[in-house]
């Protein structure tokens, strides 16, 4: 039975082991992606014969032990870059480098190999006719992208008002969110609108879209038509959240400014609210057309 020893030189690793070198291969072809070194981690099983293939059989695991933290993606390549004995072939070889190295194929999950995460099971098989102990050393490559830990879309939005005071425009406002990973003066910002409630937001319903706002208008629309409003935030790695729904009705015609008086609605004289009707008493009532507003000028109502 063979012992595997193991140990790094310059990111290369070297293992003393019974077994393994070349044999059979494809068609020449160079490895994908750069050299891993460190930022990978390979163990191994004992090599063991196996009595139905007459083979001698390892398991190999890798680990992306990349920092700062990375996600490898594959497939990763294992090349053996050199052995000191000719006589052992390696079974399974995906096939040869250019200047005739063996090399293994090794495919990986479609989302990556995520920073701490492993993948095991990966099979060696070769013919070692000599029973003789060897040492042989490989290197893997492979592909690398930035890691984003637990990235979570933003916040929900909260849509807080839609008004239309013109029969073809509307305008909307919310309230600013906040993401994990985005600062909130980068989060983007998309003002959907559809002509039917519940709709689903997509590209044929975006109208306006920007960085950092929190109100947006959108011109050219049909008078006396009511709108349905949504409001996207998507963060730096396209995670996005929707606010809540409202709706907006467009007045039938373009209003025009008019010389009607408005009258001030002072504290001493409150008016008595209920949920259907606002009643108050004072000498100068509004006329028909007329404006009624707060002192503080928060609101206004039009006879």
């Amino acid at each position: 039975m063979a012992v595997i020893k193991r140990h790094t030189t310059y990111g290369v690793y070297v293992l003393f082991i019974w077994l393994l070198a070349t044999s059979g291969l494809a068609s020449a072809a160079e490895p994908e992606g750069i050299l891993l070194g460190k930022r990978i981690k390979v163990s191994a099983d004992e090599f063991e014969f196996n009595r139905k293939t007459g083979t001698y059989d390892a398991k190999l695991s890798l680990a992306n032990t990349s920092k700062p933290k990375q996600i490898l993606y594959g497939p990763l390549t294992l090349v053996i870059s050199s052995a000191d004995q000719t006589d052992i072939n390696l079974v399974n070889a995906t096939g040869q480098t250019s200047s005739g190295l063996p090399y293994l194929s090794i495919s990986l999950p479609e989302t990556g190999l995520q920073s701490g995460e492993r993948i095991t099971g990966i099979a060696l098989m070769a013919n070692n006719p000599g029973k003789k102990k060897f040492k042989f050393s490989y290197a893997v490559y492979g592909f690398l992208a930035p890691y984003y830990p637990d990235n979570k879309p933003p916040a929900m939005v909260q849509l807080v008002g839609v008004s239309s005071l013109s029969s073809d425009s509307i305008t909307a406002e919310w309230m600013p969110t906040t993401d994990d990973q985005t600062p909130p003066d980068q989060l983007i910002y998309t003002l959907h609108m559809a002509d039917s409630a519940g709709f689903i937001p997509s590209a044929a319903t975006a109208k306006l879209t920007a960085t950092g706002i929190i109100s947006g208008t959108v011109n050219r629309l049909t008078p006396a038509t009511r709108y349905y409003v949504k409001v996207s935030a998507m963060d730096n790695q396209g995670k996005e959240s929707w606010s809540n729904e409202l709706s907006v009705l467009t007045a039938e015609a373009p209003i025009k400014r008019t010389a009607a008086k408005v009258y001030v609605q002072q504290a001493q004289s409150a008016p008595q609210i209920t949920d259907t009707s606002i009643n108050y008493s004072d000498t100068n009532t509004p006329k028909i057309s007329e404006f009624l507003t707060s002192a503080e000028g928060g609101g206004y109502l039009r006879k």
